[in-house]
């Protein structure tokens, strides 16, 4: 007799996943499946242990929405996210708060069935009569876009800062620790209010001087060319979350790499010679990967959630910008009546962040070897001689 993994289906179709993103590696680089083996072996354990999650598969199902939406949203939107339409019966069914404007006699309006009198819109509209679903949608990919963006500079500053610092040691750890010490100092969120305040003006000069530039980020946020003006407030969110949010990770990585260059595979590098880019990129770097990851993971619902808060203080989007902080902020004067105009953007902000939180915390689960080992041993079974696999 011997022990195989007992697979369910959604087994099957991560061991499908993995083995064609493995054959794409393997054409790329010739060879490849062969000498990462166990590593893909590792990656398919990992994959079980999420199917046998069930915080784990809500969490990744409600990042999977998001990320759909903020993608197709802009093209799937029944309307821009400036348009105005309502119908002309203010008591009407989620009828804006206050607010009489002609329907438009489009395609889309049609499909909807929204006509004078008829005002059957998804979600309602808000105070300037605009369809609150489209502007969601909308939000969606400001959202997204901005995480990303900041996800892809901001924590990496610290982990550099962190490697250098936890591996040199002396009087570098020293300067780089004290320097990060500088920025703790402050409170992350009032330090980014006064940078998403300051920066507009001069990054406006610099969208002015270039097209280009310009054009990118009205293609990348979906943005009419007439709202360009708008558009350095948001840029000055990603820059000002740049500049607050690598201190967090260079505090994690320099312990983590304190402990990790003490081992003898470091010691070994050393010994034969191997360049220090090479030893923290190769041989530290994967060894402490796994809490940088569950912190990355968390931390991209932590972005969304600053971006909404700074949105909604007034120093992120400004209108007509679709943005879930600021739809609030302009819904809440009317709320309870209008509560469509916070109850929907605030909904799409906790489950968005609560899925990033609840594939966080399973990914620290599956990344503990002794937690993997122990769903290791849940999952086999004792083999017949004869039975298939």
């Amino acid at each position: 007799m011997s022990e195989v993994y007992e697979k369910k289906l959604l087994d099957k179709l991560s061991d499908a996943l993995i083995e064609g993103f493995v054959k794409f590696l393997d054409k790329v680089r010739p060879g490849w499946y062969k000498k990462n083996k166990a590593r893909v072996d590792e990656w398919k354990l990992m994959a079980y242990a999420l199917n046998r999650s069930p915080p784990g598969l809500i969490g990744l199902a409600l990042v999977i929405v998001f990320i759909v939406l903020a993608i197709i949203g802009p093209y799937i939107a029944p309307f821009d996210y400036d348009t105005p339409l309502t119908a002309f019966d203010r008591n009407a069914y989620l009828a804006p708060p206050g607010t009489v404007i002609t329907v438009p006699n489009t395609t889309a309006a049609k499909f909807l069935g929204v006509k004078p009198g008829n005002y059957t819109l998804l979600l309602g509209s808000d105070d300037y009569g605009r369809d609150l679903f489209s502007r969601i949608l909308y939000g969606a990919r400001t959202s997204l876009i901005v995480a990303i963006m900041v996800m892809l500079v901001g924590p990496w500053i610290g982990i550099l800062i962190g490697l250098v610092a936890g591996y040199y040691g002396g009087k570098i750890d020293e300067i780089l620790m004290r320097f990060t010490d500088i920025f703790l100092a402050f409170p992350g969120l009032i330090l980014a209010i006064a940078f998403s305040a300051v920066l507009p003006p001069r990054i406006q000069d610099f969208l002015n001087a270039n097209p280009a530039v310009r054009q990118f980020f009205l293609s990348l946020f979906s943005l009419k060319v007439q709202h360009a003006g708008s558009m350095a407030y948001l840029v000055s969110v990603i820059i000002a979350l740049w500049i607050v949010w690598w201190p967090g990770y260079a505090r994690l990585v320099r312990g983590l790499v304190l402990s990790a260059r003490e081992n003898l595979y470091v010691e070994a590098a050393r010994a034969l010679g191997v360049p220090t880019r090479w030893i923290l990129l190769r041989h530290i770097t994967p060894n402490i990967i796994g809490p940088i990851l569950v912190y990355l993971t968390l931390d991209f619902g932590g972005v969304i959630l600053t971006e909404a808060g700074l949105s909604f203080l007034g120093v992120g989007a400004v209108p007509p910008i679709a943005d879930w902080g600021r739809i609030i902020n302009d819904g809440s004067q009317y709320f309870p009546n209008s509560w469509w105009l916070v109850f929907y953007p605030g909904l799409m902000i906790l489950l968005t962040v609560l899925g990033f939180n609840l594939i966080g915390d399973t990914l620290r689960d599956i990344l503990d070897p002794k937690t993997r080992r122990s769903i290791e041993f849940k999952l086999k079974k004792k083999k017949q001689k004869g039975e298939k696999k």
